[in-house]
C-alpha cells in the first residue's frame, strides 16, 4: 500500500513539474511575438511601442541576436505591467517578403521602433546587448511632457529646441491624451510642457489651447496660439 502511495505521489510531482515547465516555455516563447502579414498591422496598431527585429534564419548575426533580443523582451516585460504598452516582435524576412519590402529592409538583422502605429525612419543603432536594448525601450516609454506647476513659470520657458505649451484642465482630457501622443512622436524635434488649469482659473489663456515658443524665446515675446 505504501509503495502505491509513493508511486502515485511521484507521478503527481512529475505532472506538476511538466505543467510548470510547459507554462514557463510558453511564457518564454511569448516574450517575442512572431509577426506575419496576417497580424502585423493589428499588433503595431495596438501597442504604444513595438520593437521589431527583422531577421533571416540563415544569417549568423540574426542567430546571435535572437536570444539577446528575447532576454531584452523578458526584462522589459518584467518592468512594464501596463497592458498594450510595449511589444517585442520579430519578422522572418525570407517568409514575410512583403513586410520586408514595405519597410525597405536590406540587411539582417535590422531593429526598428514603432511608436503609436508609426514605424520610425531611424533604425536602432545602439549596442546589441539585452541591457542596452532594455534601457533604450524604457527611455522611449518615458513621458515626454513636462508638467509646469505654475502658469507664470510657463512664460519663462527657454529652450534650444522649439517648445509647445499645452494648457489643459487636467491629464484625463482627450486633448491632453492627443498632446501626449504627439509629444511621444516628436520627441526629437520639440519639447512639450503641460500647464494645468484648474477649475475657477481666471487666466486670460483659453483652456485646451497650445502655445508655440520658438527656440531661445524670451519673456514678453508673442507666442502663437492654437
Amino acid at each position: 500500500m505504501r509503495c502505491n502511495v509513493v508511486s502515485i505521489f511521484n507521478k503527481l510531482i512529475g505532472v506538476v513539474l511538466f505543467l510548470f515547465l510547459s507554462r514557463a516555455k510558453q511564457a518564454s516563447a511569448e516574450s517575442v511575438v512572431a509577426l506575419t502579414s496576417s497580424n502585423f498591422d493589428d499588433h503595431i496598431g495596438k501597442y504604444e511601442l513595438v520593437f521589431l527585429n527583422f531577421y533571416a534564419d540563415w544569417c549568423r548575426f540574426s542567430q546571435i541576436l535572437a536570444p539577446v533580443f528575447e532576454e531584452a523582451a523578458k526584462s522589459v516585460h518584467e518592468v512594464t505591467k501596463e497592458p498594450n504598452k510595449v511589444l517585442f516582435g520579430k519578422v522572418d524576412c525570407d517568409r514575410e517578403t512583403s513586410i520586408a519590402a514595405k519597410h525597405r529592409i536590406t540587411k539582417y538583422p535590422t531593429l526598428k521602433l514603432v511608436r503609436n502605429g508609426m514605424v520610425m525612419k531611424r533604425e536602432y543603432r545602439g549596442q546589441r546587448s539585452a541591457e542596452a536594448m532594455k534601457n533604450y525601450i524604457l527611455e522611449m516609454l518615458k513621458d515626454q511632457v513636462v508638467e509646469v506647476p505654475h502658469e507664470a513659470e510657463a512664460q519663462h520657458v527657454e529652450e534650444k529646441k522649439p517648445a509647445l505649451l499645452g494648457y489643459f484642465a487636467g491629464k484625463d482630457s482627450e486633448a491632453y491624451t492627443t498632446f501626449r501622443r504627439v509629444a511621444s512622436d516628436l520627441r526629437d524635434d520639440c519639447n512639450f510642457y503641460f500647464v494645468a488649469r484648474p477649475a475657477g482659473n481666471t487666466s486670460v489663456i483659453t483652456p485646451d489651447s497650445i502655445h508655440f515658443k520658438p527656440p531661445r524665446s524670451k519673456f514678453g515675446e508673442k507666442h502663437e496660439t492654437y
